[in-house]
């Protein structure tokens, strides 16, 4: 395989590979946009998030002549970590990610006047950091899987994670979706334009209500995962 692999990797090299590459864009984006297009308001987006990185290191007092990546990296260990190693460690992180999401769904009362009837629980595990839906007969409440995984689970990233997954994300959104009168498709057909658009807003939306007001860390996480969507670079965040 070695040898006959070539370093053009893309489905641009294949016949029909560009129309096919617009054609899976549509159907991810749902709205007609060109991959061009898409490039370029990726890199828009790098620079807008970047300087509004740059501004909060600035308040928390760190050096300007030091690369996004370096401090970024002191922020993280700055903000602190829940040690799994010790007694209780995973349990602590269950309840703090329960804790985001109970503020942020009293938050919730200025701007929204209707509300799922699912609740949503947190669910500690290994592997973590997804959402799964109530099934429709409501057997079940949604469910947040969170990592309690490793040897120390991060604290600057969970609000984040807890808006996108939960409470204002995925579980608002879904949940409402499945318990209205629509056609079954309409309850339960899952659109990443549409669905990964709205936890993404859910992030923002909960920045807008300031619940990143006094967790300057916290928001510099919301600003790390929201430039890992955007940058059109590589797959994870370019500094």
């Amino acid at each position: 395989m070695q040898a006959s692999a070539t370093d053009d990797e893309g489905v641009w090299k294949f016949p029909n590979g560009e129309a096919y590459y617009a054609y899976i864009l549509r159907q991810q984006a749902s709205i007609d946009i060109t991959p061009e297009e898409v490039h370029e308001l990726g890199l828009a987006e790098v620079e807008r998030i970047q300087a509004e990185m740059r501004q909060v290191f600035d308040e928390l007092g760190y050096p300007q002549d030091v690369s996004l990546g370096v401090l970024m990296n002191r922020a993280i260990d700055d903000g602190g970590y829940y040690d799994m190693q010790t007694s209780g460690g995973k349990e602590q992180v269950v309840e703090a990610y329960e804790q985001l999401i109970d503020g942020a769904d009293q938050a919730l009362d200025t701007v929204v006047d209707i509300r799922p009837e699912a609740e949503v629980i947190v669910v500690g595990g290994p592997i973590g950091g997804y959402y799964v839906s109530a099934p429709l007969d409501g057997s079940r409440p949604g469910m947040f899987h969170a990592s309690t995984g490793g040897s120390r689970v991060p604290k600057y990233s969970m609000p984040t994670v807890a808006y996108h997954e939960a409470i204002p994300g995925h579980h608002f959104q879904i949940a409402l979706a499945q318990e209205m009168d629509l056609p079954l498709f309409r309850n339960d057909l899952f659109f990443n334009g549409y669905g990964e658009g709205w936890a993404l807003y859910a992030e923002r939306l909960a920045w807008e209500l300031g619940l990143y007001e006094d967790d300057p860390y916290a928001n510099l996480g919301r600003l790390q995962l929201e430039l890992l969507r955007t940058n059109p670079r590589s797959k994870g965040a370019n500094w």
